[in-house]
């Protein structure tokens, strides 16, 4: 163990990073610099590792584009601190070919469902479904992959999305069903903002970069379906249309919530559908989808560099 990860201790169940220059050059080090900068310093993520109590080095939270992103393993930890036995059920399988039509995803492409049931104190349960999906072209090894494995078969590595895209894509849904029906454990991690005006909720995810969480109506956050649907330049009539809803302001509300007791889920769980659907429809790419190519690019470029296996991020 390095003396910047010996800085890393636990206090009464707290973790505690020290913020030295050391453990600043050693967290560069690790996730690089190009994701640090004004949105996101090295003390700005080190408070938020500590605020959460999730470790860097295990794992547990990584920067990604000046923004904090909970991992896969990250979000385990939460849950089995803040509300240890209300995961009553993970699982997560590939999309099946009515699924893969209802969303319009490519054949070629690798389409995952993942389902997650919460279990309350009083008993209540409650069950949620995400899905993931990677397009075939985020699959295909690099130029560099590609020569480092006819250079040296057996022995390079590299990235897992090319490895094993199918347990990429079910981890993904995964992290989203945890975010979506967990979010609450991050509630009371929050950082006061640096001005009562300044402000900065990523309301997609739920987490916190600076002060607290905005609470959804009755727990569905429509604000993804609308950042999902400038990406694709519709205006609102289309988002009505598309979902067969009258062209009134309430009618989309009203189409979720008739949706909702039809299949007798809560509207939640209907919103972040509809926000699904309309993602991935026509399998039109999303800016998000370029950030996920260039992120794996890059990761895999300097793995091959360092001659390991580049860290997995595990992002929603």
């Amino acid at each position: 163990m390095t003396t910047e990860s010996k800085a890393v201790v636990k206090r009464e169940a707290a973790l505690v990073i020290k913020d030295t220059p050391g453990v600043q050059r050693a967290l560069v080090s690790r996730f690089g610099d190009r994701d640090f900068g004004a949105a996101l310093s090295v003390s700005m993520f080190i408070a938020l590792c500590n605020k959460y109590a999730l470790n860097p080095w295990m794992g547990h939270i990584t920067p990604f584009e000046g923004r904090p992103y909970v991992q896969h393993d990250g979000w385990l930890h939460l849950i089995n601190r803040e509300a240890p036995g209300q995961l009553v059920r993970l699982e997560s399988r590939p999309a099946t070919d009515e699924e893969y039509r209802r969303f319009r995803i490519a054949p070629e492409d690798y389409f995952a469902i993942a389902i997650m049931t919460r279990r309350w104190p009083g008993g209540n349960e409650v069950t949620f479904t995400r899905r993931a999906f990677i397009p075939k072209r985020l699959t295909e090894p690099s130029g560099k992959e590609a020569a480092a494995v006819r250079e040296r078969p057996g022995t390079s590595k590299t990235r897992p999305i090319v490895e094993d895209p199918w347990d990429m894509a079910e981890k993904q849904a995964r992290v989203r069903v945890m975010r979506m029906g967990f979010n609450d454990c991050l509630a009371g991690q929050t950082i006061a903002p640096a001005s009562p005006t300044e402000v900065q909720v990523d309301k997609e995810t739920g987490e916190v970069i600076e002060g607290e969480v905005v609470p959804a109506e009755n727990g569905a956050d429509w604000s993804r379906l609308w950042i999902v649907a400038s990406e694709r330049s519709m205006e609102k009539p289309a988002v009505h249309a598309y979902f067969g809803a009258g062209p009134e302001d309430g009618d989309l509300k009203a189409c979720a919530e008739q949706r909702a007791k039809e299949e007798g889920v809560p509207l939640q769980q209907v919103v972040q559908d509809m926000a699904d659907e309309l993602q991935h429809r026509a399998n039109d790419p999303t800016p998000e989808d370029h950030e996920d190519e260039e992120r794996d690019r890059q990761e895999g470029e300097a793995a091959l560099v360092q001659g390991g296996e580049p860290a997995d991020p595990g992002l929603a």
